[in-house]
Order: structure tokens, then C-alpha cells, then sequence
């Protein structure tokens, strides 16, 4: 974990280092000619090229609406439980690095930064007790020929502090119309509160995965973002403290941005 950590970092620094030349580069793209026609017809490819370039790269802040599914590896959750799932929202602090000042083939490309992502999604998860004993999963507690149980809804708060970083792809067709694309590999810290037991507190790293795309407009843009990845918990709090598990999320953002 340490050598992931000290790695991202200094693939951001030599990004960031890279990004600053750029911008002196884009700043003299500006060219003339005594020629005015032809003068003319090079500033504007220039300009054009400029103001792109700035639309590119520049940071960007989302919020968004997700809808979080949760799933145990091992047991998964049969029909009567069905898969839990809640609906949330996010915000983070992101930034796009291009790596060079003119478009290749129509397209930017860079390095996409998150720098910090705070999600919490309440997710609704139907328990079973067992002569007073509690059940989670209902599918294993079926196979096994439990029959007696009485119905609980559980109520789990799901938090995530993360970053982020991966390539990412831009396109302007036409005036300050931009198309973005984006894959990042987010390390993720993650924790679970629920009323399990009166009160129950895991917490633990998540592999994350995330892939998205939208379509902005000079300072605004729409945009939606698919993420999936595991997390190994561990309880901190609760009668169960001490006990480690494993869970796999998927979740579905849809969002606003604002590019500055």
C-alpha cells in the first residue's frame, strides 16, 4: 500500500510538472502574417487550438445523486432478502492534466485527478432472526433448513473518503462543446453503520474502480460515472468486534460539474 501510495503521488508531481510547460507552450500558439488573409485564417486555428487547450485542462468539481448495490462474495443474498441497495450522494474535487497543448487526431489527452471524493449512501437490507439469533444472509440460512424467523428491516449508512487517478480522454466539436471520458482507479477508505446489535461500526480500505463520461458547456457540464470495486472490513464497534469480512459494491452516479 505504501509503494501504490508513494507511486501515485509521484506520478501526479511529474503530471503537474509536465502541465506547467504546456501552459507557456498554449500561450504561444498565436501566430501572424504579413499575408492578412492567410493571417487571419492562422489566428483563428491558433485561438481556436488555445481555447480548447483551456477547456481541457482545467479542474472540476462534481455533485452527484448514486445508487449504491451491495453483495457478499461468499453467501450473496437470496430472493427473500433480495440485494441491497440505497440511494445517496457524492461530492469531489477533480482535476484534468493534459499532456499536450495541441489535440492529436481532435482529442486531448491526460491524467484525471481526484482529489478528494466524500460519498454516503443509506442502503435498506432485510435481515432474519432465528429463534432470536440474528441472520444476515437469508439465502444460507434457507439452504440450511432454517425455516422459523421473523422478518427485519436493517438500515446500513455507507461512507467513503477517496482519491483517484487514471487517463482520460477530451473532445470539442464545436464552439466550447466538450465530450470527456475518464477510467481511475480510486483507493478507497470505507465504513458501514447500522443498527445492527443497537450499534455497529466497520470500517476498512476498498479497492475501487470508476469509468464515466459527460458533456459540458463552458463552466457546466452533465455527466455519469459507473463504480465497482471491494472493500475488507473489519467491526470496530458492535458484539461482533474484531470479526472481518468482505463485501463488493457497485454504484451508479449521475452528476452536475462545475469547470473552472
Amino acid at each position: 500500500m505504501k509503494k501504490i501510495t508513494m507511486f501515485i503521488a509521484a506520478l501526479v508531481v511529474a503530471v503537474a510538472a509536465a502541465n506547467a510547460q504546456n501552459d507557456g507552450v498554449a500561450g504561444d500558439n498565436y501566430s501572424y502574417s504579413d499575408d492578412y488573409d492567410g493571417g487571419k485564417y492562422r489566428y483563428h486555428i491558433s485561438n481556436r487550438r488555445d481555447l480548447t487547450y483551456r477547456l481541457a485542462n482545467r479542474g472540476y468539481m462534481n455533485i452527484a445523486i448514486t445508487r449504491q448495490f451491495v453483495e457478499d462474495p461468499v453467501y450473496g443474498y437470496g430472493r427473500e432478502s433480495n440485494r441491497p441497495e440505497g440511494i445517496g450522494v457524492a461530492i469531489s474535487r477533480n482535476r484534468n492534466y493534459v499532456l499536450h497543448s495541441r489535440p492529436i487526431l481532435g482529442l486531448y489527452m491526460g491524467i484525471d485527478v481526484t482529489w478528494l471524493d466524500l460519498a454516503y449512501a443509506k442502503v435498506k437490507q432485510n435481515i432474519y432472526r432465528h429463534h432470536g439469533y440474528p441472520d444476515v444472509f437469508s439465502s444460507y440460512a434457507h439452504g440450511h433448513g432454517y425455516r422459523d424467523r421473523d422478518y427485519e428491516e436493517l438500515a446500513v449508512h455507507n461512507g467513503d473518503i477517496s482519491m483517484g487517478i487514471g487517463p482520460s480522454l477530451g473532445f470539442f466539436p464545436i464552439g466550447r462543446l466538450g465530450l470527456h471520458a475518464y477510467a481511475k482507479y480510486n483507493p478507497t477508505f470505507a465504513t458501514r453503520i447500522s443498527n445492527y446489535d443497537d450499534f455497529s461500526l466497520a470500517g476498512g480500505y476498498a479497492s475501487v474502480f470508476s469509468a464515466g463520461g459527460a458533456v459540458s458547456l463552458g463552466f457546466l457540464s452533465l455527466g455519469a460515472e459507473a463504480r465497482f470495486g471491494t472493500g475488507k472490513y473489519k467491526q470496530i464497534i458492535g458484539d461482533a468486534k474484531g470479526t472481518k469480512y468482505h463485501l463488493d459494491t457497485s454504484t451508479s452516479r449521475f452528476y452536475i460539474s462545475f469547470r473552472y
